[in-house]
């Protein structure tokens, strides 16, 4: 029986490195405006995002076992086709958007804050978590029926920690990691993982 899955570790790091650099990001730019007040909205849509995140997690298992025989395997093959194309598009577009990614958000950032609108901040570190997180869960799924929920949770939750351990120490100066090269190793890794569901 399998007890690690290296390809949960790897999408559970990517996507929680992306949406912690994200909060990041919004964070270091109400700080460097002096908006602090509007830190506690970044947190509560982190939050519910998270939330959202995992009632979607539940959500899409309990629809899957809705199907059996050969529904079941046509309904895995769509996923795993699905989650190899958004995968794909993931990277490409985070590739395309790597240096520009910080001037959209704190553009958005600066329009919520000139014009006051709390939810307009919340709405903005939703979204972006709330993509990384059904990104996962998209993912996660594949791995979990091909690899066992074991497997899947034990590298998914590794991932998890190794990213918020790696981000915290970022973030405090602790440690210099190169994030160019960081996500371009991993997307090496993740497009191999990709051209594995496809060709499942």
């Amino acid at each position: 029986m399998v007890l690690f899955s290296l390809a949960a570790f790897f999408i559970t790091l990517r996507e929680t490195m992306e949406a912690a650099l994200i909060i990041g990001i919004l964070l270091a730019y109400l700080a460097k405006t002096g908006n602090d007040q509007f830190k506690k909205d970044i947190w509560i849509g982190t939050v519910l995002a998270i939330i959202a995140s995992i009632v979607s997690a539940i959500a899409f298992e309990v629809f899957r076992g809705g199907f059996e025989g050969d529904d079941e395997k046509i309904f895995e093959g769509i996923v795993m086709i699905l989650a190899a194309a958004v995968l794909t598009w993931m990277i490409v577009w985070m590739i395309s958007h790597s240096r520009t990614l910080k001037f959209e958000l704190e553009e958005k950032t600066k329009i919520a804050v000139s014009e006051n609108k709390k939810y307009a901040m919340v709405g903005i570190a939703f979204i972006s978590v709330f993509r990384e997180g059904i990104e996962t869960v998209l993912f996660l799924a594949t791995i979990l029926e091909g690899e066992g929920v074991v497997a899947g949770l034990s590298g998914a939750l590794t991932g998890i920690l190794v990213a918020s351990v790696l981000a915290v120490l970022l973030f405090q100066g602790s440690i210099n990691l190169d994030l160019r090269k960081f996500f371009n190793i991993t997307s090496v890794v993740l497009i191999l993982f990709a051209a594995g569901l496809f060709a499942h």
